[in-house]
């Protein structure tokens, strides 16, 4: 297996006041270059935080704990600032759900296209002027002759997202991480993006990290899987496996909440309560789901294990196996 990321036992704080608060806790995975694996879960539960601390992209107040992740043998969690500035852009690179605020209002999208090449490449500047255009072509943006010369406001949500995703591959990552990259989006649009990701990702072989709240794209998108809960891993493997027949409460409980066929005329599936704020779960013990969980146990307050079952999947459950049906 052809290992592109592997993170093991990450923890992440966050520091407030005097304070420090644990916002991700015992996070392992591993990605092959090529795949993409799917991060899931409800507002609040630690999917971006996960990733803005590990390219160190996150707030000074936050800040990887303990743990390690290695980027084709890199140590991303070691390597000083000025080294892994080096990395940003050209071995991994990162898209963000909210396309007003990763562009510049005041530079024409050209120019902020221009200069992620500037950064990593020593080309002169009609190279990179015929490069622009050719990127922007690539993520299919209309007139990209014209729309260069644009400022993002001048541009749609769908247009700008084909800015951000073409100055995400100027440089040619190995690593693509995309925050939630069609929320904002109306659904023909966001079929269009998901589309254009999946096409960049044959073309390069990439390896693609997609976090996500929407179970659909989720199935569409993914190979493998992670289903996150307050800062913690309930459930990763296969996404096929884990979709259809999943084996943690929280996972078959999402999957549940989702309209789908042969549901018209009956009430949607929701899950009671909400996520704990984070200063909130700092007092919790064991089960971080349990005040939620619709077949909690009467040990919910002992520690919780990482089980691996038959199908190689991994569950954070009490009950051996995890639930069958529910």
């Amino acid at each position: 297996m052809n290992k592109l990321l592997e993170v093991e036992n990450l923890h992440v704080h966050i520091r407030k006041g005097r304070r420090s608060l644990v916002a991700v806790e015992d996070v392992s995975f591993a990605l092959e270059a090529g795949h993409t694996l799917g991060v899931m879960g409800e507002s609040g539960c630690g999917k971006s935080i996960t990733f803005l601390a590990l390219t160190r992209l996150a707030a000074p107040n936050i800040r990887i704990a303990q743990g390690e992740a290695l980027l084709e043998g890199k140590s991303l969690t070691a390597l000083p600032d000025r080294e892994l500035d080096a990395l940003r852009g050209k071995a991994f690179s990162m898209i963000f759900q909210d396309s007003i605020s990763g562009l510049n209002p005041l530079l024409k999208v050209g120019r902020q296209v221009a200069e992620t090449l500037e950064i990593h490449t020593r080309l002169g500047r009609e190279e990179i002027r015929r490069q622009v255009l050719e990127l922007l072509v690539h993520v299919r943006l209309e007139d990209p002759e014209i729309a260069a010369d644009k400022y993002p406001h001048q541009l749609s949500g769908g247009q700008r997202q084909r800015v951000m995703i073409a100055m995400a591959i100027a440089s040619g990552p190995k690593l693509l991480i995309a925050d939630e990259p069609t929320t904002a989006l109306d659904v023909t649009t966001q079929l269009q993006i998901l589309g254009l990701l999946q096409d960049l990702q044959k073309e390069t072989g990439m390896g693609m990290i997609l976090i996500s709240h929407d179970v659909a794209v989720i199935r569409q998108m993914c190979q493998e899987v992670l289903v996150m809960y307050s800062g913690q891993v309930m459930e990763s493997g296969l996404a096929d496996r884990v979709l259809c027949h999943p084996r943690h409460p929280y996972t078959a409980a999402l999957i549940r909440s989702v309209a789908g066929v042969g549901q018209k005329g009956h009430p949607l599936h929701t899950i009671r309560g909400t996520v704990a704020p984070l200063e909130q779960r700092q007092t919790v013990e064991g089960c971080v789901f349990a005040d939620r969980c619709e077949v909690r146990c009467q040990w919910h307050r002992e520690p919780v294990p990482l089980q691996t079952l038959e199908d190689g999947r991994q569950i954070r459950c009490h009950r051996k196996g995890g639930v069958e049906h529910l």
